[in-house]
């Protein structure tokens, strides 16, 4: 392959990965389209995420000024989501609950009003509607979409290098993602579902709360207090290339702390898995 056209490439991916969201939601028609769920059936037992509308206005909605966001409190609503979910969130509780205690994450969020186990399902259900098989679209993978770099940060050690690379076409332009990849045609054959430790929930879910608290912990000390939790939150979702306090993305915000979090907040706590 000619040297200048790898160089591009590669410029081009990290970019497009500083810039563009690692969740796979698509603007506002998503966050206000709620109970739309975004996960396609795929071969092999992968569920392949929905990616048609993955860039429609994510550019518009990141803003690098924090004075530009305004305080998101913590709300209690009704409960919609989805019964799946719910169950998912019952059958992985040991993984959440020791994700949240070793992180410490309760510490964190203290005198904030929001509940750790609220958060963090609210920002699966974003990222996967917990689904721990969902591939995404330019490597994002299991039920915390994380990429490879992000999981490897977090300890979830594999040979992702192993996948390769393949084209895909992702809002108008063509990037080298991983071969573990919903526009791969063979990405069922090509994700190692038995070993990737980001399809396995008791690696992954303690793993996503890990890197959640760190994002909140790091947004703490420099925005203001009744700001961090969505500032964190977008931070999440922006991954280690772009998990900044100053460019957040407010779609993010809105489907997880506005959105969703509510939602898992009135579930959870007439399951009697929170009190407040």
């Amino acid at each position: 392959m000619d040297i200048k056209i790898l160089v591009i490439g590669l410029a081009v991916v990290i970019v497009v990965l500083m810039f563009a969201p690692k969740n796979l939601f698509g603007g506002a028609g998503a966050i206000f389209g709620m109970g739309e769920n975004a996960v396609n059936k795929a071969v092999g037992g992968f569920e392949g995420l929905d990616i048609t509308k993955y860039y429609d206005g994510i550019t518009e909605n990141i803003v690098t000024s924090v004075e530009a966001v305004p305080a998101h409190p913590a709300l209690s609503g009704e409960c919609k989501i989805s019964q799946e979910e719910q169950d998912a969130f019952q059958q992985y509780l040991e993984y959440v609950k020791k994700g949240i205690v070793e992180s410490e994450m309760r510490r964190t969020l203290q005198g904030t009003g929001f509940i750790p186990e609220a958060l963090l399902a609210a920002v699966l259900t974003t990222e996967s509607r917990w689904n721990p098989k969902a591939v995404g679209p330019c490597g994002d993978g299991g039920i915390a979409q994380f990429q490879w770099k992000t999981a490897r940060d977090m300890g979830l050690e594999f040979n992702y290098e192993k996948y390769g690379t393949h084209p895909c076409v992702i809002g108008g332009k063509t990037l080298q993602c991983s071969g573990c990849s919903k526009c791969n045609p063979s990405y069922a054959s090509v994700c190692e579902l038995a070993n990737d430790p980001r399809y396995k929930p008791e690696l992954a879910i303690p793993a996503a709360a890990k890197y959640l608290n760190q994002v909140l912990s790091t947004c703490k000390g420099v925005v203001p207090r009744e700001k961090f939790v969505a500032i964190g939150v977008s931070a999440y979702n922006q991954g280690p290339n772009g998990g900044k306090c100053d460019k957040i993305n407010t779609n993010y915000i809105k489907l997880v702390v506005d959105h969703y979090y509510p939602q898992w907040h009135a579930c959870l706590k007439a399951k009697g898995y929170v009190e407040a």
